[in-house]
């Protein structure tokens, strides 16, 4: 009995397998007779609901059946049916417009094979029509009661025996009905048999071929046995050949593992070494890299040292000038005082000379501590040898730069001025403190006498730069032209007489200095 493939008609989609073997009910439903549809994949939807009266489904519980993908309704199942009823629980009834069936290879549509039709709209149970029958001893004794003769006995008895069978009518169709779900539950049990012969007939030809695999595998697997000791039997052979060079070759390994080892121990001193190397060169290199700085720093240092040198030397020069012309014009002035001092009487009011003395004093003290701020500048050098002493002794490297340095740092030693012989104490003025504002005259307030040009304290600072014979010389004078004043304020006149004496020097001082 050959098998087929029941397709949803929607989407074409296989739902499952059946053996071709139907039950038809009425004319729109088929119901396979070997199974209930187990194998088919398509579940059940809906409400149940209960077959309806005077049908072959009366008092049965019903539920729709339909497609996975589409969800259309492709049937029926019988959940529950009443005793002895034709239908059997989980039964399938498959609307033959909803399914196609087709063979299990293709597409092609089969023609389905009909056991057995039940009709829709006849009744299901047995004994609906004969309720209110008699019994049958009953009706026979009634109808046998009367006398009469053997043809109408014979016609009685005809009709006796058909109203019998009529009335038995439906308990001969429900036995008829019983026998043949007994007969389909026997086909049913007969298929199944049979299928399970057929499932045993080919595991039997399926162990028969396993059978002789094995087998023919035993025999080749012996074979392999075989040749796998005589390869054995060789590989003991040339092991036993091979045994004295394997001990030469241990021999060898450990020599060439003492070898790797002293490679390796080389190797580490070698990587420490160039550790330490690296470490040493990053070291020198820090350091070189700190010493082109500071020598960078120096070159700056005596770069802006020859600058503040040059301008110092030109403020020096103009200071000299002024001074050598101040001390001329004092030199004038000293001699005029003398003159008339020698020829006019002393005067009769003593404040008016003391005040001319005492700008002029003032004049020349500030004078003098212009020319005392040279000695601070001095000291300023004194440092800066200092701190290239000490970088000399600190930086090895580029000494070649430091010995150019130290060269040049020697010829402008060359013109740094002596220092006085008297010691005095540093003053220091406010910036525009050194300006003369005030005019110097005479007595008779006649002659004015020329003002300095204000420097500033940087210009004062730099003025260390003189040449050596006019810086000395300046030191000298002040030496000699500061003048010494009492408790009162007021010039001495020792000192006033002194000047007198030294007005030779002061001509022999102004021939020296080069003019500007």
């Amino acid at each position: 009995m050959e098998q087929v493939s029941c397709d949803c008609a929607s989407c074409d989609r296989r739902l499952g397998q059946f053996f071709n073997l139907w039950i038809k009910i009425g004319k729109s439903y088929i119901s396979p007779v070997i199974g209930n549809g187990e194998n088919l994949s398509a579940p059940q939807t809906g409400r149940i609901r209960v077959g309806e009266e005077h049908t072959l489904i009366e008092d049965c519980h019903l539920q729709d059946v339909s497609c996975p993908h589409c969800h259309a309704t492709i049937g029926l199942r019988c959940l529950d049916t009443p005793t002895n009823h034709v239908l059997h629980n989980d039964q399938l009834f498959l609307q033959l417009s909803s399914v196609k069936i087709t063979a299990m290879n293709g597409s092609d549509p089969v023609q389905v094979t009909i056991q057995r039709t039940l009709k829709l709209k006849e009744a299901s149970r047995s004994g609906s029509t004969t309720a209110n029958t008699p019994p049958a001893s009953e009706s026979s004794a009634h109808t046998f009661s009367g006398n009469t003769g053997p043809s109408e006995l014979r016609e009685q008895l005809l009709d006796h025996l058909h109203a019998q069978i009529d009335s038995q009518g439906e308990e001969i169709q429900r036995l008829n009905r019983s026998g043949f779900q007994m007969v389909s539950s026997f086909d049913n049990a007969v298929l199944r048999v049979e299928g399970d012969i057929k499932k045993l007939r080919e595991c039997m030809e399926g162990m028969q071929k396993d059978l002789k695999t094995y087998r023919t595998s035993t025999t080749s697997t012996n074979d392999n046995v075989t040749s796998l000791k005589n390869d054995l039997d060789e590989v003991k052979k040339v092991s036993q050949v091979t045994s004295s060079s394997y001990s030469n070759i241990e021999l060898e390994f450990a020599v060439a593992k003492q070898a790797i080892e002293d490679v390796r121990l080389s190797l580490n001193k070698y990587l420490n070494n160039s550790a330490k190397e690296k470490q040493e060169h990053k070291t020198i290199c820090s350091e070189l890299d700190s010493a082109q700085r500071d020598l960078r720093h120096f070159r700056e240092e005596l770069d802006r040292s020859r600058k503040n040198t040059t301008e110092g030397i030109s403020a020096a020069k103009a200071s000299a000038r002024e001074i050598v012309a101040l001390r001329a014009e004092l030199k004038e002035l000293r001699e005029e005082l003398a003159q008339e001092r020698s020829q006019k009487p002393p005067p009769t009011d003593p404040e008016f000379p003391s005040r001319e003395i005492d700008i002029l004093t003032t004049n020349i003290t500030k004078i003098g501590q212009k020319a005392n701020q040279v000695d601070t500048l001095q000291m300023e050098f004194e440092l800066l040898k200092e701190r290239l002493q000490r970088m000399e002794k600190t930086r090895t490297p580029n000494i070649q730069d430091i010995t150019d340095v130290e060269a040049q740092h020697r010829n402008s030693a060359r013109f740094q001025p002596r220092a006085s012989g008297r010691k005095r104490q540093h003053s220091l003025q406010p910036e525009g403190a050194l300006n003369l504002d005030a005019s110097l005259t005479t007595s008779s307030g006649k002659r004015p006498m020329r003002a300095p040009l204000s420097s500033s304290p940087s210009r004062n600072r730099d003025s260390i730069n003189l040449t050596p014979p006019i810086q000395a010389q300046k030191s000298d004078d002040k030496a000699s032209e500061s003048p010494r004043l009492t408790k009162s304020g007021s010039i001495d006149k020792r000192y006033l007489r002194g000047n007198s004496r030294r007005g030779p020097k002061l001509a022999a001082v102004q021939d020296t200095v080069p003019n500007g």
